[in-house]
Parts: C-alpha cells; structure tokens; sequence
C-alpha cells in the first residue's frame, strides 16, 4: 500500500528503486526477510544504499490469533534487516506505528512518550523499533497512524468504506470513541523521501495533523465525494466486537515535535490529505 506510492515519488527524485516482497512478480523481486542467508545474499548483490522496512503483519486479528508469526515477521525480520544493513553501511529507515502506545492519553503521543502496546500488533512493532536500535547506528524509526491511499491496495479502514459506498450500502456505521492521526500515504512518503540525506538519525512521529474518530472519517468520505443519500451513523466500538476482538487503544494521535524541531516541517491536516485522495484516485465515485 506505502509502496504505491513510495516509490514512484523515489523514482521521479532519481534514485533507482529495487521492489521486493514475500510474493514475487514480474516487478517484485523475492525475498523473505527471514531467511538470514538469503537476505545477506540479497544485499550482497544489490548492494542497497537505503532500505525501507515497510514489511510486517499489520492485521491485529490475525496477531492476536498467532502471536508466534506476528513477533517472527514483526520483531525477528525487523532484526534481520537491521544486521543486513549494519553490515553493508546502508541506512535503514523502519516504519512502525502508533500502536505501540496504550492510547490512555487525551492529547497526542509525542516521542518522548513511553510506549506500553496493548496487543500483539504493537508489542511486536515495538520489539522492531528495539531490535532496529540494538542492530544498526544509521536509522530512522518511524511511527505512523491510520494509514490512507492507495486505491484497490487500499485495504485500511478508509479503503472499506469507499467498498461499502461501490456496493451500494445506504447506511454505514463507524467508531466514534477511538481517535488517530489518518495519514495520506502520498504526504507520508514525500516525508520519508526527504529522510535519504537527513542524518539526524532516531525515532520519529509522521503523521497527518489534527485528530479524528473513525467516525470523522467515514462522514467526511461520504460528503466529500457527494452520496447525501448515504447515512453514517456514530456507533461504539463495541458495536464490531464480533468482528474485530483484539483491543485497540482510545487513541493513536501522533505529535510531530521531533520532526517540527529538525525542521522538516509537519505534515498538512488530515482532511486535505483525504480530500486529495479521494479527488485523485476515487474522482470516479465523485457524484
């Protein structure tokens, strides 16, 4: 999802860019971040300046059910890569989450903020940002909040509701008492683009500006792209129990003080990012 738009924003700076994932394809290169001796072969042949570690296990259900393969993809790859890069002087940048907080708090995380995750999605991200510190000097750990974009590889929280407007649904329901920083992939890789020559190494928070409930989110999709006639309706999130058990925090807002101090600049509101994607990549449902 990242990737689709990460790399042609790296591609049209110039740089040349190697895809790779678990799932081969005529454009994807192989490689499984947890076969050591081929990860060492692969670097040893490509011989990368700059890694981006967007690979992991981001379902929380799926987490939950098997927390052997969410901390083996999430905690022991994260390491893996790490040592690869430690090795041939390439610089990693590892993108995490805000999920590696408890969400107890009412204003936004910042990084000086200690993280304590309540699940396993974010206690396995958060041992990658431990194993990214321990295993290699040049990094930058990079915590996020509820991605958005992509289009068809848009599989986020944005992405269903734009399948449920395509199906027809004239009533939708969204959580109204949990809150994050919805972050357009575009804004967030332009940022991450700019982390190549940046060498102010360390832990930092990219994410939209502003706060907002899913909710929010769902009600500014309908209206930005025009559907009156659809109502979304405020539920509590113990409305999708059933579907989504694994415990989530009341809050993934992100604080970019780190970033705003480097003088990278923050990232725009999250409604612009939203209204952006949608009239760029969703304009055909626009009524």
């Amino acid at each position: 999802m990242l990737a689709s738009r990460l790399i042609p924003i790296l591609q049209a700076q110039g740089h040349q860019t190697i895809p790779t994932d678990i799932l081969a394809s005529n454009d994807i290169l192989y490689l499984n971040i947890l076969d050591k001796k081929h990860l060492t072969e692969f670097f040893r042949n490509n011989c990368p300046d700059v890694v981006f570690h967007l690979a992991a296990k981001t379902n929380l259900e799926a987490c939950e059910k098997d927390p052997e393969e969410a901390f083996a993809v999430n905690s022991i790859g994260a390491a893996n890569v790490a040592e690869a890069c430690s090795t041939s002087g390439a610089l990693l940048i590892y993108l995490s989450t805000a999920g590696v907080f408890d969400g107890n708090k009412d204003s936004a995380y910042v990084e000086t903020d200690i993280p304590n995750p309540i699940n396993v999605y974010g206690k396995s991200k958060l041992r990658g940002e431990r194993e990214v510190q321990k295993n290699v000097d040049k990094y930058f750990i990079v915590r996020t909040s509820w991605l958005m974009g992509g289009g068809d590889k848009d599989y986020k929280f944005s992405g269903m509701i734009l399948r449920q407007i395509m199906q027809g649904r004239k009533t939708i329901a969204a959580v109204d008492d949990k809150f994050g920083s919805p972050t357009y992939i575009a804004d967030l890789s332009l940022h991450l683009a700019k982390l190549i020559d940046f060498e102010q190494y360390g832990l930092y928070h990219i994410a939209n500006s502003g706060r907002a409930s899913r909710y929010d989110v769902a009600k500014a999709i309908v209206n930005t792209l025009g559907y009156n006639n659809i109502e979304v309706n405020p539920v509590h999130s113990s409305y999708f129990q059933g579907s989504f058990p694994a415990p989530r925090p009341k809050c993934e807002v992100l604080g970019s003080e780190k970033l705003e101090a480097t003088g990278l600049g923050a990232l725009r509101n999250w409604r612009k990012g939203l209204d952006d994607y949608l009239n760029t990549e969703w304009s055909h449902l626009i009524t």
